[in-house]
């Protein structure tokens, strides 16, 4: 898989029959088709937009009063109607309802984009991100704090009491971003999901990430791995692991490589790569009467898998997201601070149950909604720095010190300075020392947190709810312990949300989340407490 072309901008030959390539790639795709197109000559193919396939044509434009090369993809009307309803604020924007005259006075930013990805020399697959139409919007609506934070960071974490739905909400997501492609949505269960038992006896990573047998003399293969491999054959659809139970073995011991993996992520040539959870040696080495790949569910039209595993290894594909169920009582494992430092943290609560919404025929959460173009869901940025040298039209980062980077850097800054002082921070010097204060990963994953809800969901866009958020999904989880180690930064931190809102009806509801959280934490160190406090109901 090879991203040809990066974040190009919808224009109106995109919406209408074709497009032109840029001349920096002519050379990747004569090097895909294993032959150079000459002027006047044409090659089929195949462009799947929103995972539909269809016919089109790689052209080397012959026209008279050229005299430079000019590759084109070109199709028929039937690809450019299906762009044209999907991009629909571009096509407001640049064409006019007689069918193709561009709008005089273009005034408005087209942000609505593709990438064009090459899976092999005669397919091209067109990652499309757009704007949400409202139908699309209601059906997300529920479940926009959990998508943004998986495109932010592929890591989540569920905790809660046993039967808030938890596994369900896993499933949920699974549900709402599977397409109608191929096979998955055939089974039981959707296709892009995998549950995960964990058991208490789990101290390696041999259940996730399988090991040599010495007795078969082969390499066994785990649901894990199969999952990770089917997800690489769908690099447009969010695939989802659900870890259920995650906590009743000690995670950094069996997810140990995944935790370090994890981190390893990095943006190149469009796409998000990582190290190797399994070596490239266990898919080079010579097998007695054991094919390792049939194992992993592939045959030879997935040669470009096999030859990705040959030489890179078993890596994290973007397109996975693993989210963790954890219940927090006397017969599970607490969280390390590297597990928590690392996920994306959310709590499931009881909340009033009403006869009309669950005894609701369309309230089906377990049901395909065959939303376009899931890959908007999908992890596409790891670091700020990337983001700031290659903006998407959607999203961008000036460089210094501008409101919105102060904004974030104030907001690290004075949380870290109230759990080091603690009641009354504002009025020290200096920022004292806690355990708990937070630094260059929260900011990073702070600043694309915010990115995702803007792309995904701007009307719920704003710095007091992303703040709060960051709170309660990546600072608040990290503090626990007796009261001369967890009140001092809880003090600080109530004080500052209280600062935060003010007399602001509208800030209060806000971050009425934060405050509810550290009132609960702060109430062991009070009358009639035990003396010791944890996130975790």
């Amino acid at each position: 898989m090879k991203i040809l072309l990066n974040k190009k901008e919808i224009n109106k030959s995109l919406l209408t029959d074709g497009i032109s390539l840029p001349k920096e790639i002519y050379n990747d795709l004569f090097e895909l088709l294993g032959k150079r197109l000459n002027k006047g000559d044409k090659e089929g193919v195949t462009i799947i937009v929103d995972n539909t396939p269809f016919e089109a044509s790689l052209n080397n434009s012959n026209a008279k009063d050229r005299k430079d090369e000019l590759l084109q993809f070109r199709w028929s009307m039937s690809i450019g109607n299906k762009m044209r309803s999907l991009f629909q604020d571009s096509t407001a924007k640049l064409v006019a309802e007689d069918g193709g005259a561009v709008k005089k006075g273009r005034s408005q930013k087209i942000t609505e984009y593709v990438n064009i990805i090459a899976t092999n020399p005669h397919t091209y697959m067109f990652d499309c991100h757009y704007e949400l139409k409202s139908e699309e919007y209601a059906l997300c609506k529920e479940n926009f704090n959990y998508l943004a934070a998986a495109k932010a960071k592929p890591f989540l974490i569920l905790g809660g009491f046993s039967g808030t739905g938890k596994s369900q909400k896993v499933k949920e997501l699974a549900y709402l971003t599977c397409p109608d492609m191929d096979d998955l949505q055939k089974g039981q269960e959707p296709g892009n999901y995998c549950l995960i038992s964990v058991k208490p006896n789990w101290h390696d990573s041999t259940e996730l990430l399988g090991y040599y047998s010495n007795i078969g003399r082969k390499y066994v293969c785990t649901d894990f791995m199969k999952f990770i491999v089917k997800a690489m054959k769908y690099p447009l659809v969010p695939f989802y692991v659900c870890m259920d139970e995650m906590n009743l073995a000690p995670v950094e011991e069996y997810f140990a490589e995944y935790l370090s993996v994890l981190e390893s992520r990095k943006s190149d040539g469009g796409r998000v790569v990582s190290s190797a959870l399994v070596s490239s040696d266990i898919f080079t080495r010579a097998y007695e009467n054991y094919d390792i790949f049939e194992a992993l569910g592939l045959t030879s039209d997935d040669k470009g898998i096999i030859d990705e595993l040959k030489q890179n290894g078993l890596c994290l594909p973007q397109n996975l997201i693993v989210i963790g169920t954890v219940n927090m009582d006397d017969t599970t494992n607490s969280f390390s601070r590297k597990v928590i430092d690392r996920a994306m943290t959310f709590e499931t609560k009881i909340e009033d149950i009403t006869a009309a919404s669950y005894f609701n025929l369309d309230n089906d959460a377990l049901s395909y909604k065959n939303i376009a173009c899931p890959e908007r869901f999908i992890n596409d940025q790891v670091r700020v720095l990337e983001i700031m040298k290659e903006p998407t039209p959607d999203f961008k980062i000036n460089t210094g010190e501008s409101d919105f980077n102060t904004e974030f850097t104030k907001f690290i800054n004075e949380i870290n300075k109230a759990m080091g002082n603690g009641k009354g921070y504002d009025t020290k010097d200096g920022f004292g020392i806690s355990p708990f204060q937070v630094s260059y990963r929260v900011l990073n994953e702070a600043v694309l947190y915010f990115r995702s809800l803007q792309v995904l969901c701007p009307e719920q866009c704003s710095l007091d709810k992303v703040f709060n958020d960051i709170l309660m999904m990546k600072v608040l989880p990290r503090i626990e312990g007796e009261q001369d180690r967890a009140k001092k930064p809880l003090e600080g931190l109530q004080q500052y949300v209280s600062k935060r809102i003010g007399d602001d009806e509208t800030k209060k509801a806000v971050w009425g989340e934060s405050l509810q959280k550290i009132d609960y934490m702060l109430r062991p160190f009070g009358k009639g407490g035990d003396g010791f406090t944890t996130f975790w109901q």
